[in-house]
Parts: C-alpha cells; structure tokens; sequence
C-alpha cells in the first residue's frame, strides 16, 4: 500500500505481535500488531497525497506471508545499551557500536558535522581507535541513508536535511594521515608520543617536519630544473583549541634542539670570555706598539683577535634585526617556535611606519636574500637566509589574524595546516624512555652532520639533490593535476596550490634524508609519498578555511552561553538543568538590552546542538556530556570559567 511519504506492507495475523517504533536495531521499520492501527484507503495524508493501494497488490489479490524471523525476533538483553557505548568498546565491538551511535544522533536531527564530531570523541575511547577515514565514511553512509529512507518511512515530519558538497571539499576532501611514508621506527616513535600527550599521531608527525627541516636546514637544495631550486624548509601550523596538547608536544619535540642550543651557548661563553681577555691584551699592546712605531718603521701593528659567533639552532619572539643576526652567523638557517602565532603575525606591524618585516618573512620562506635598510642603523645585505617555522594558533582567533591580506600576499598558504582534533580526552599512563627518544635525536643528529660548504666568498654552497626521471615524470603529472584542480576552486582556496606543489618537493626532500638515502636522486616512491603527505594538507587547508565562514563562529552571546553551562554543570540533576536557572545565570553577564528569556535561551541551546525538553511546566536542557564536551572545547578553555584554573578547566575536561 502507498502511504503519503512511503510504503505499508502487511503480513498474516500471529498472536501476542506487538507494536515497536524506531528500534535501533531496525532502523527505518514500524510494526503494528495487537493493539496497533494503521491508516488505510482511502485515507487523506496531511500531504494532501491519497492512501492508495498499489495496483494488483490489494489484500483481496495477494495472500499473506507470515512475518520474518529477523522482525519478530526479541531486541537482544544483553546489548549494550546506547547510553554505555560512549565509554568505549573493544575492537570486535567498533563498528557495530559506532552504527548504532549514529543511529540514534541523526533520530536527534544532528547534522552531519555534529554526527562526525560525536563520532571522532566516542572513537578516542575505544581501547584501539578505528582508523579516521573508517570513522568518517561509516558516519556519512549512515546519515545519507536515513535521509534518504526518511523520505519513504511514515511518521517522520522533520524537515529535509540535504547536505551539499562544495567543490572544494570533492578536490581536496579531508583523508587518513599517511603514517606509513615515515621510516617504520619512527611511525612507533610518532604513536608512542601521541599515547603519551593525548594528541593525534598526525599532530606528532607534523610537528616533527618543521624541526626535521631546521636540522637540515641550507645545506641541501631540491633542483627540479634549471633556475628552479627548492630550499626544504617548512612551515607548519597546528590549529587546536587551547588545552588540546600543541603545545607540550611541541616543547617535548624541541628538548633535544634546546640541549644541542645549550651546548652551543657555553662554548660560546667560554670562547667569549677568553676573547674579552684577549681583546684587553690586544688593546694593551696595540697601544705599545702604536707608539714604537712612531720610533721605528719596522714596528707592525698587531691583529686583534677574532670574535666567537653564537651558531643558532632555535629562536622564539625576534624581530627582523635579531633574525638578521641569527642567520648571519648560523648559514645553515633556524627554527622558529612561536607557542601562538598571534602573535608572530602582530609582531610583523611592529615597523609597520619604519620598514617591511612581512615583505621580509615572505621572502623568506623563498629563502631569498636580505637587504635591510633602518633609519639610523644603516643597511644590511644576508645572502643565505632560511628559517623553519613551527607553532600553533586556535582555531576561534586564526580569521582575525590571518585576515584577508594573509590571502592575497601569501602569508597563510606559506604554512602547512594541521588542524588537532579536541577528541582526545583520556589520560594515558604510557611515558617515553630516553631509548624511545633517542630515535628521533638519532635523525636531528645525522641531519645536522650534512657538511655546509662554502665557496670562496663564504657563501653557502648548497648540495643538490634532483628528482630521477620516473620522479619528474610524476611530479609533472601531479603540478599539472594541481594546477587543473586550482581552476575549480574558490579564491580563497586557490592561493594554496602554487605552495602545497612546492611543499611536495620539499617533503620528498625530507623524507629522502630520513630514509638514509645517500644518493643524491630522489626516486618515485619517495616523491609518491611526498604527494600522499600534501594530499593530506590540502584536505587540512581547505577545512581550515571554514574557520572564516561567519556562520560556523559563535556569536559572543553563545560564548557567554556555554561558558554559563560549563559553570552550572554541577547543578545537573538527572541529566537535566531548567533553562531559568541557565537564563539567570547568564543574564548576569549580559548588558540589559540584550538580555535573554527562557524561550531565548531554549532556542539558542538548540542552534547549538543540545536538545531541550518541557516537563511540569519547566523547561529543561537534556545534558548529554559528549555534546557539552564538544562545547567547551570549542571555546578557549581558559575562559570556561572565571573562577577556576586553566590547569583545572583542563583536568575536569580530561576526566
């Protein structure tokens, strides 16, 4: 029978059937027997469509069938509830759990954004996380398949949700990071860190790229062709929310590069002590004999002694000038670490009426040459320039400074994007052993041991490594894909492909050194995993440029909003919190002429996800943890509450 919105399909009569509606384990199927009803023809639907029988199919036409087993059979006692599933599964368990998650999230009218979020938190849990592209290609059949059968199943009468791909997305879609490019001790190395700082292994591996690059620095370059040399140097961005874990990572990855800048600090101290003494002495005997050389002709004045120079491996908050310095008496180059890069890019209006410090960070990242004119200071000229950049920026504040200027000079597509999931949210006890991180010492170790060479006026003479011809042949299949692909894209994403083709260069450079390759060709494989590498942050940059589309950001009403529920969350009584309390509590904080009634509050708990329910007169927020948790990640966890500790906000969101 033809139902306004789908099908009836009716079976013999068995005794003691009865009725069941939304059952998560048969999704998209209602049974009515004893004591149910249906509608039958010739019934009206509030469509306006007719109840009718199919043609041929009426009950005078067809004899029943008695009902499938798999229907009539009882929902198992001992499934797990859904409520438990949250916690985490064992392995044969992921999938199932995961489909049954799904399930009951699209019931709620979740988006598909809020399903994949959910699904990346629960998925933390698990004793071994499915891999992410499973995560996310289970949770989009899912929810496309309900969409779809909603349109044909009675009793549904949410709107329709059609989900629309932009063109970027179908370019460049979000994809499973490449671990198995890396040698296979360091892939261990990578999860072994990420177990140890509740952070993705994809996040552990990025961060070690920029510093990989530093180690080796100028002293290779990447000739693609004649007048095309490619530096390796990298910039890496790691987009989190505060709390996420960038930052300790970062600091436990640059331990060995500070150790190494320690060293080299003392010696310099000790040479500059001894040369301070010598200086004294030269002034002392110059003087001498400056005046015996007005007595005799023969008399030669002395030299005075040479400077120590400090080499560089790491630096943090310089200016241009310091910078100049650095890389002056360190020609292999230096990494950069700026814990938030807000305030890298703010530094850059520091002479904003006096020179041109971005126009100089942009040129460097070409590692082309310096020349800097100060009023006052006179004019330098740095020949061989080059600089690793690694830190990290939140994803609320990355709009406002990397703004629309970042898209036209070039400044934002110079980084390699990373965005760190807030899924994590469970401790683990696994610490790294000195064996463990002398893997990764080992690697800075011998990249740092690559000779720079110099010619007869001091400068750097790179060594050069090329591309074999299978390599330029697929390079040249991947510029001209990239380049097809640019023309489909928006603006704002465009600006990316003339770097993510450089950065494959540079990676397979990187990757080429690692791997202990000693040739100076890089072969197809090599380069092949390089692509695979920038595939990934293709996927990366253009997710991140959902950052600037206005309706993705929370208003500052909604800020408040989630800050007052993160305040109040030990008031929840049986998973639920009546929105007055929620309404006084942030009306507090909010100026009189925009104060928020219970209804306001009701609607914008629901714009954000969270589901409210009316119960004795009351409205109630339904708290649903793994929802709220989303929440408070969302916004900088150092503002959640005024009263508490970033270390405590942090600890009650870990728990």
């Amino acid at each position: 029978m033809k139902t306004g919105k789908g099908f009836h399909a009716y079976f013999r009569y068995e005794e003691g059937v009865g009725n069941f509606q939304k059952r998560d384990d048969l999704p998209g199927i209602d049974l009515r027997g004893d004591g149910g009803y249906v509608i039958a023809p010739p019934s009206i639907h509030v469509s306006g469509k007719q109840y009718k029988w199919i043609e041929g199919k009426t009950l005078d036409d067809v004899s029943l069938s008695t009902l499938p087993e798999w229907v009539l059979a009882s929902k198992s006692e001992d499934k797990t509830p859904v409520k438990d599933l949250y916690k985490g599964v064992s392995v044969g368990k992921r999938n199932d759990s995961l489909a049954r998650l799904v399930g009951s999230w699209v019931n709620d009218s979740l988006t598909l954004e809020e399903c994949m979020g959910n699904a990346k938190i629960w998925n933390s849990n698990n004793q071994r996380p499915l891999p992410f592209k499973e995560v996310e290609t289970t949770v989009k059949s899912i929810y496309e398949k309900h969409h779809r059968e909603k349109n044909i199943t009675p009793g549904y009468s949410v709107e329709p949700v059609e989900p629309v791909e932009e063109t970027q997305d179908k370019l460049f879609p979000i994809l499973e990071f490449p671990l198995e490019v890396f040698p296979s001790d360091l892939q261990d190395l990578m999860i072994k860190i990420s177990h140890a700082f509740n952070v993705p292994v994809e996040a552990v591996a990025s961060s070690m790229l920029p510093i990989i690059s530093s180690a080796i620095g100028n002293s290779i370059r990447i000739s693609v062709k004649k007048g095309w040399q490619e530096p390796l140097f990298i910039w890496l961005m790691l987009i989190g929310s505060s709390g996420c874990g960038k930052s300790p990572l970062i600091s436990k990855l640059l331990e060995f590069i500070h150790g190494k800048q320690g060293e080299e600090f003392r010696r310099y101290e000790k040479e500059k002590s001894k040369y301070d003494k010598d200086m004294r002495e030269y002034k002392i005997i110059f003087e001498k004999t400056k005046k015996e050389s007005k007595e005799r002709e023969s008399a030669r004045l002395p030299s005075p002694p040479t400077a120590p120079k400090l080499t560089h491996y790491v630096a943090s908050d310089t200016t241009i000038e310091a910078l100049a310095n650095i890389m002056t008496d360190s020609p292999r180059g230096v990494l950069l670490h700026n814990d938030e890069l807000s305030g890298f890019v703010r530094s850059h209006d520091q002479y904003k009426n006096k020179g041109s410090d971005r126009q100089k960070y942009l040129e460097l990242w070409n590692c082309n040459p310096w020349k800097i004119d100060r009023v006052g200071q006179g004019s330098r000229y740095i020949r061989d320039t080059g600089c690793a950049i690694v830190g990290g920026i939140q994803p609320l504040v990355m709009p406002d400074i990397f703004g629309a200027e970042s898209f036209v000079d070039g400044l934002l597509p110079r980084f390699l994007i990373d965005i760190v999931n807030d899924y994590y949210d469970s401790i683990s006890d696994e610490e790294l052993t000195d064996a463990d991180t002398a893997i990764f010492e080992k690697i800075l170790g011998r990249c740092y041991s690559i000779v720079i060479y110099r010619d007869e006026g001091d400068n750097v003479e790179h060594i050069k490594i090329s591309f074999s011809d299978p390599a330029k042949k697929r390079f040249l299949e991947f510029h001209r894909d990239y380049k097809k692909k640019m023309r489909f894209l928006p603006p704002r994403a465009q600006v990316f492909i003339p770097k993510l083709i450089s950065y494959a260069i540079r990676l397979s450079g990187i990757l080429h050194v690692i791997s202990k390759e000693d040739t100076f060709l890089i072969d197809e494989n090599t380069l092949e995993e390089a692509i695979r590498l920038v595939d990934y942050y293709a996927g990366q940059a253009i997710k991140a440029l959902k950052f600037y589309d206005n309706k993705n950001r929370l208003s500052e009403i909604k800020i408040e909003l989630i800050k007052t529920l993160y305040e109040l969350k030990d008031k929840v009584e049986n998973a639920r919190l009546k929105t007055g309390e929620i309404a006084n509590h942030l009306n507090q904080k909010l100026p009189e002429r925009i104060k928020q009634s219970n209804q306001d509050v009701s609607n914008l708990l629901r714009s954000l996800g969270l589901n409210t329910k009316l119960s004795v007169g009351h409205s109630y927020l339904i708290w649903e943890d793994i929802k709220l948790k989303r929440l408070f990640f969302y916004i900088e966890t150092s503002t959640c509450s005024t009263t508490s500790t970033d270390s405590q906000i942090e600890n009650e969101l870990l728990k």
